[in-house]
């Protein structure tokens, strides 16, 4: 692991899925590529990705929702 590296991303690099769960982390008052960043490398490594209910927005910025709403459909279709 480098210095630095976050251990989750240790983790996902030998996981075998993702599972999502709630937080309220994904609104536009957080900064949406550290929380989409799991999702975008679990779609390169073609994990599967789950989830518990995930409570999403609230979107005052209409690109920042959607680039949420992108980045479930794109793990979705697999």
């Amino acid at each position: 692991r480098f210095a630095g590296e976050p251990a989750w991303l240790e983790a996902l690099g030998t996981a075998s899925s993702l599972h999502l769960t709630g937080g309220g982390y994904l609104a536009d008052r957080f900064d949406l590529r550290h929380f989409l960043r799991p999702l975008r490398l679990a779609r390169s490594r073609r994990l599967p990705v789950s989830t518990s209910p995930l409570g999403l927005g609230p979107f005052r910025n209409h690109r920042k929702g959607a680039a949420v709403a992108a980045a479930l459909r794109r793990v979705a279709k697999g």
